[in-house]
């Protein structure tokens, strides 16, 4: 098998892709091994940062299934650090998260299972990770180089140039005087201003009261989920506290992405679950159900 890895190396000795490639020589196929705790070459990265997560996302799974990895558990990606882009991950079909340590058989059982992958892409998870990434992108522009707009030099003018090519490079357009007013007066909107109008396929869950019943796991509810989400994407949403609702579902260890439904207002989904009615839940969030079911 080809590994193409990306995989912190021991200060002496091989690291434990080229150990996994070496046992894997004579089996058939292509993947790509990428741990979080991965530090690139030519950057200080800190076993902290989990680059990995980031390198991975740029990766084609088209093109070969991906398995990324980590010494932390799931449940570490989940959360608001690290959780849209995690997420975003996951919606990908052929890609799969392996907790260390593992060995090559599980390895091979896992390669076979994404190439075989049916179930449907995650969009709503990756339009999140793409809105949460362009805001954090824009606010660092304006942090880096705002200050620089309204200065003559010509190292301010230099500065100005760069913030307007990195703006381009993100999706926004305009002359360059245009693209500056943007990045000065951007502002960040609510998730439904981008996400109205639009259909996710993929199975909605409500959190309090379907899921979770005085804060317990709802285990007829969760089995039904967890059958679901072999070929649908499974999205967890609320009209309560997101923080709060994520730290129980994490003590349970589900790892599945939570949402306000305040999100989707305007917004068309394919099935839902839910312990309200439909009418009472159109009427407090404005989502349209292909699919309504009270439970």
């Amino acid at each position: 098998m080809k590994i193409t890895s990306f995989f912190p190396n021991p200060p002496n000795g091989e690291n434990f892709a080229d150990i996994l490639s070496r046992h894997l020589s004579k089996e058939e196929g292509e993947l790509y091994f990428v741990c979080a705790e991965y530090q690139r070459p030519g950057h200080n990265d800190d076993l902290s940062d989990l680059k990995g997560l980031d390198i991975a996302l740029t990766l084609d799974p088209n093109k070969a299934p991906i398995i990324f990895c980590s010494f932390i558990p799931e449940s570490h990606f989940t959360g608001k650090d690290f959780g849209s882009k995690f997420h975003a991950l996951m919606a990908k079909k052929g890609v799969a998260f392996m907790q260390l340590p593992f060995t090559p058989r599980m390895i091979v059982e896992k390669y076979k299972e994404l190439t075989g992958d049916k179930k449907e892409e995650d969009l709503l998870a990756i339009e999140i990770n793409r809105i949460n990434q362009f805001e954090i992108r824009i606010s660092t522009i304006r942090h880096d180089f705002g200050r620089y707009f309204n200065e003559n030099s010509d190292y301010a003018k230099q500065m100005t140039s760069k913030a307007v090519t990195q703006a381009y490079e993100i999706g926004l357009t305009g002359t360059d005087e245009e693209i500056i007013d943007k990045i000065i007066n951007f502002q960040h909107q609510p998730k439904n201003s981008v996400l109205a109008g639009k259909y996710f396929p993929g199975i909605f869950c409500d959190v309090e009261g379907t899921l979770l019943k005085d804060n317990i796991v709802n285990q007829t509810t969760y089995d039904l989920l967890k059958n679901l989400s072999e070929k649908k994407p499974i999205t967890l949403w609320t009209g309560g506290d997101i923080e709060n609702l994520g730290k129980i579902l994490a003590q349970n260890g589900i790892t599945w992405k939570l949402v306000s439904k305040y999100d989707l207002t305007g917004a068309e989904v394919e099935t839902a679950y839910d312990d309200e009615d439909y009418y009472i839940f159109f009427e407090k969030y404005g989502v349209k159900v292909q699919n309504f079911n009270k439970i």
